[in-house]
């Protein structure tokens, strides 16, 4: 009775999530349910379960999420509000980073009596806070507010994170491409240099991850089909001794690592969706969906409540009707 019940709120939001918005969203959340479902009665072979509560706050996760979707297709939620709110979260972070990166912290102090002088914002580590800031770019691009970007510049250097200004790089780098400039391929290339020269090279923070995408992609190969069920991938990483495998970084190769081939259609779907929404959506909206599906193949912006609250705004703001 009580899956009937399940069955029967989720089909409601994605048919109304499919409505409003996009109908790969509503299908992403009927495949998140249906994996759900299904590993919730299963057991591994090799004697561990395939249902914990990680499958269990995976799926919440996901309906949270299309219900925040569905919640900003339906109001009317007018873009510049949405930007003015990123501009002073952006700016109350940057202002926390600067404090954290002189060695003041406002928010913590250790059991010693020390500051805990870690730079990450308001964000419990730096690639959140690197993350969240590098959200915020698209609000600056309008004339008056590009100045701001400077702020915004110093509170990335602060968080010290590679996640971030890639995606702004990848982010800035598409903005130029849709607005025509003829000097995409000199000032892309200033910028990569700038933030390499700032942050590091990203060949380093691939070579990191490089060990978790190698087993991901062969554990998919022995499951492709369906999987290995929601909020998995860390559960079944854990048993392994190499530590460098247990963090993947990367949303989508866990989502198909987790719920099969079905989860890849549905994100090449989504792909070609965006790629149709270019000539018809705010251009600072498309600039920021890039910045935040970049982020993701680097860090886990959609693990944590503030950046994945942010990141489906993106979305349900490019795919309102």
């Amino acid at each position: 009775m009580l899956v009937v019940m399940q069955l029967t709120v989720v089909c409601g939001i994605a048919y109304m999530a499919y409505q409003k918005g996009s109908g790969i969203i509503s299908l992403f959340l009927m495949l998140t349910f249906l994996s759900h479902l299904i590993f919730m009665l299963s057991y591994h072979g090799e004697g561990y379960q395939l249902y914990t509560k990680y499958s269990f706050l995976t799926f919440m996760s996901v309906f949270l999420g299309v219900m925040w979707y569905l919640t900003v297709c339906t109001l009317s939620v007018k873009t510049d509000w949405f930007f003015n709110v990123l501009i002073i979260a952006g700016f109350a972070n940057t202002l926390v980073l600067t404090g954290q990166y002189f060695g003041y912290n406002p928010l913590l102090v250790a059991t010693d009596g020390s500051a805990d002088i870690y730079p990450t914002g308001l964000f419990s580590n730096q690639n959140e806070a690197s993350a969240f800031l590098a959200f915020c770019v698209p609000a600056f691009f309008k004339r008056r507010l590009w100045i701001g970007l400077i702020i915004i510049a110093w509170g990335l250097y602060c968080a010290d994170s590679l996640g971030g200004p890639v995606a702004v790089y990848f982010g800035v780098s598409f903005w130029l491409w849709a607005k025509g400039h003829k000097l995409i391929p000199m000032i892309s290339a200033l910028i990569l240099f700038f933030f390499a020269c700032l942050f590091g090279s990203p060949l380093t923070a691939l070579a990191e991850r490089l060990p978790g995408y190698v087993l991901a992609i062969k554990l998919i190969s022995k499951n492709w089909l369906f999987g290995y069920g929601p909020g998995m991938f860390k559960v079944i990483s854990n048993l392994l001794e190499d530590q460098a495998k247990r963090f993947l970084h990367f949303e989508a190769l866990q989502a198909v690592f987790e719920m099969g081939i079905f989860a890849g259609v549905l994100f090449l779907f989504y792909f070609r969706h965006f790629i149709k929404k270019i000539k018809e959506t705010d251009i600072r909206i498309l600039t920021g969906v890039v910045i935040v599906g970049v982020n993701s193949i680097i860090h886990f912006p959609f693990h944590i409540a503030p950046t994945a609250l942010v990141g489906v705004t993106y979305l349900a703001l490019m795919d309102k009707k």
